[in-house]
């Protein structure tokens, strides 16, 4: 799987799994972690957090605009969201 679809699919799994009172806290904080470095990375784009915040609700709408944003932030390049990702999908 190319980085930016696999972060697509751990934000996405992430959110699931934090709406889930089985979900352990383990997969909570990874999820967390994982959304605070990409805000991180969008940090002077204010619509990318945005795009980053609505996926959370609504993954299918905004799935298209996140993976624009994301590639645009070079984040297939970032090894510390690569590895959070990698773990969130475990």
């Amino acid at each position: 799987m190319e980085p930016i679809s696999m972060i697509i699919a751990a934000l996405g799994a992430g959110a699931i799994a934090a709406t889930k009172d089985t979900a352990g806290t383990a997969v909570k904080d990874a999820y967390q972690g994982l959304k605070n470095l990409i805000k991180k990375k969008f940090e002077s784009e204010p619509k990318a957090q945005m795009v980053l915040e609505e996926h959370e609700a609504d993954p299918e709408t905004y799935e298209a605009p996140l993976k624009k944003k994301l590639a645009e932030a070079g984040a297939e390049k970032d090894t510390e969201i690569i590895k959070l990702a990698q773990e969130l999908l475990k």
